[in-house]
């Protein structure tokens, strides 16, 4: 399922003088009135996983101050992060408890804007696995539309339907 909305003209919605040839667009990060959820990592025990992952939405990443990354199998926690490195370079490395299998669901508790952030994604926990290093690291895209013009400037937004909140 990615629904994609094609042919949306943004001239009828920009407000200008003058010929215009280019123009782009910026989503912001949500904000909200979440309590941090105060996660505790579990210890890992044999066979954990590594994910060194960069928390996004849309082009921005997602850190600050309380900021915590955080990885379940299920409704079971199986891992934390806190931000380390500095603007751009921001990741969370993220050892997993071997308590299960399946896909991973991540959320983000983004401090600064008191929001939790949550995405079923398609990595599947793997014992004793990694994902993303921290020159490459595995992208968590937290943002549920993907806009996108092209050459002739016909626009178009898809959906991440892997973007558990709009279920």
């Amino acid at each position: 399922f990615p629904v994609t909305i094609v042919s949306y003209d943004l001239d009828s919605s920009l407000v200008f003088t003058g010929s215009c040839r280019a123009y782009d667009y910026y989503i912001t990060p949500f904000s909200g009135s979440t309590a941090n959820p105060g996660w505790s990592p579990p210890p890992p025990g044999s066979g954990p996983m590594t994910v060194t992952a960069r928390a996004l939405f849309d082009d921005t990443q997602l850190a600050g101050s309380g900021s915590q990354l955080a990885a379940f199998l299920g409704s079971t926690l199986i891992g934390t992060a806190n931000p380390s490195g500095t603007a751009p370079n921001i990741t969370y490395t993220l050892t997993l408890a071997n308590l299960g299998s399946g896909n991973i669901t991540f959320q983000f508790y983004d401090a600064p804007r008191q929001y939790l952030y949550t995405l079923n994604s398609n990595l599947a926990f793997v014992s004793g696995g990694s994902a993303g290093t921290s020159g490459a690291p595995y992208l968590v895209q937290f943002c549920p539309l993907t806009p996108t013009i092209n050459s002739s400037g016909v626009s178009s937004i898809t959906i991440n339907a892997l973007y558990r909140d709009w279920e």
